[in-house]
């Protein structure tokens, strides 16, 4: 898990300073297709062919429905990750206050409660919890259909969590590539209109071409650099992960946990979705692919590409330097182990 340090030029971090951190990392797979890829392959590793295996297997932190603790009444923050090979995951904690504070890495623009966590394959999701004395209280999985993957239990720990939320110290301060579209006219979109398709199960294509380079030639779009794109989403079946720049939603998912002005970089859903996004002054290709790895490694990845300024890439002196050093003690260790022989 990649952790950020929060400080007040990245996040809202009046509201966050004194929740107390849960990293929570939840990896899901097959154990059954594991074994069955490895069959396919000659590996004797993975390659069971015996024994109680499971269907699916969720770990969390690296355990079976571990053990969470918290304080009764107190919030704590969640920082939340999903792995996953294939499935999502929709989490729930019956009995507890749940509150969402980011997707993606991205804050949200105002804080919302919710009864339910959707975790595409993979993603993350900032959460505040709070639980009241009692319990334990269970994390579901309801795709499993509510299957425990985590046990919440009221104890007395020293890290203790604020029993009040205050909204009014979310003070969020944004980048200029996450400032809001939402509101912006039609006159201030770059591009003309361009629709990411993705349709059918059994689809191994994007707008029906299969990934065949990264070169400008094979780009299924052309962007400008400092401009705003506009794009839809037509992606029902595969959870479409975009590379570089993240996107906003310009209204409300149909799974009614995506809201107008979230911002993404994995997404997947009925219907076409409308996203837009701030393309910086780079240059060259923005990958685009599905996010379960097989499917995109079978041709479900494209790229955009960005017309922007090239930069040249700075050589590191003391990196040089570094290799020249080490190229001369085995140069030298070379010698020596001839004059030996």
């Amino acid at each position: 898990m990649l952790i950020v340090t929060d400080d007040a030029t990245n996040s809202p971090y009046d509201f966050i300073k004194d929740l107390p951190q849960i990293y929570v990392s939840i990896f899901q797979f097959a154990p059954l297709d594991h074994a069955s890829v490895a069959l396919e392959s000659d590996d004797t590793l993975f390659a069971q062919t015996s024994g109680n295996m499971q269907a699916k297997l969720v770990l969390i932190n690296g355990f079976v429905q571990p053990n969470i603790q918290q304080n009764p009444g107190q919030w704590y923050r969640w920082r939340m990750q999903h792995t996953a090979t294939s499935t999502i995951l929709m989490a729930s904690l019956p009995g507890c206050q749940i509150m969402l504070l980011a997707l993606d890495g991205i804050w949200l623009t105002t804080p919302r409660m919710v009864t339910q966590l959707v975790f595409q394959q993979p993603s993350r999701a900032d959460v505040a919890i709070m639980c009241p004395a009692g319990g334990p209280y269970q994390l579901i999985d309801s795709t499993a259909p509510n299957t425990p993957i985590a046990t919440v239990s009221m104890v007395s720990i020293k890290e203790t969590g604020p029993t009040v939320l205050d909204i009014g110290q979310w003070n969020l301060q944004r980048q200029d590539y996450l400032q809001d579209t939402t509101n912006l006219p039609a006159s201030a979109i770059a591009n003309t209109p361009f629709t990411i398709s993705i349709t059918g199960t059994e689809t191994r294509s994007m707008n029906g071409v299969q990934f065949s380079g990264a070169t400008r030639d094979k780009a299924l779009h052309i962007m400008k650099p400092n401009t705003i794109e506009e794009w839809t989403l037509d992606v029902e079946q595969h959870p479409l992960h975009v590379h570089v720049q993240p996107f906003q939603l310009q209204s409300d998912a149909p799974n009614g946990f995506y809201k107008k002005g979230d911002w993404l970089d994995t997404y997947v859903g009925n219907g076409q979705m409308v996203v837009r996004s701030r393309i910086p002054n780079v240059y060259g290709v923005v990958v685009l692919h599905c996010h379960v790895s097989v499917h995109a490694d079978q041709g479900l990845t494209g790229i955009m590409w960005v017309d922007g300024t090239p930069k040249p890439v700075k050589k590191n002196s003391s990196s040089i330097m570094f290799m020249a050093h080490v190229s001369a003690v085995v140069t030298i260790i070379v010698s020596i182990i001839l004059m030996a022989l």
